[in-house]
């Protein structure tokens, strides 16, 4: 599914969240027609009450089923410790941090990388990676991520 259809969704489901939860993004599995719901609480960490919560609210948007042909199912989530960088919002909130990014088509003869964000200026993401200095703008994004120290 093509990251334009997924702000689509993202636009039609944010109303009918319960108050307190954002979408921060969603994936479309398509060898198991389940659409992930990534979401994050305001006041708290996403427990799996959380999850099913939201998950009732969005079983009653009819217009979902729009999006897609034949059976499929609904997943929620919580963004977890690599969590979905979408927004400027997001980036901002991550920079100094490793991310992992794979953009819609080439940016500077690359699609897919991973290094530390530095800096975001007028929705240009700048990142330091072992390859060089990579520089592509958030409309270029296909799916980005935090990416966690595990052995830290």
């Amino acid at each position: 599914m093509r990251r334009d259809q997924l702000d689509n969704i993202i636009e039609l489901i944010t109303p009918h969240l319960p108050a307190g939860y954002d979408c921060i993004d969603l994936e479309w599995v398509q060898s198991e027609m389940a659409l992930r719901v990534y979401i994050d609480k305001q006041d708290s960490s996403v427990v799996l009450s959380d999850c099913q919560t939201v998950s009732h609210a969005l079983e009653e948007v009819e217009a979902l089923d729009d999006f897609f042909t034949g059976a499929w199912r609904l997943e929620v989530s919580s963004p977890g410790v690599e969590r979905p960088l979408r927004t400027a919002e997001h980036f901002e909130s991550y920079l100094g941090k490793e991310i992992s990014v794979k953009l819609t088509e080439k940016v500077q003869g690359r699609k897919n990388g991973s290094g530390l964000l530095q800096r975001l200026e007028a929705g240009e993401v700048f990142l330091q990676t072992p390859e060089g200095d990579w520089c592509f703008h958030l409309d270029k994004l296909l799916k980005a991520n935090a990416i966690y120290d595990w052995n830290g």
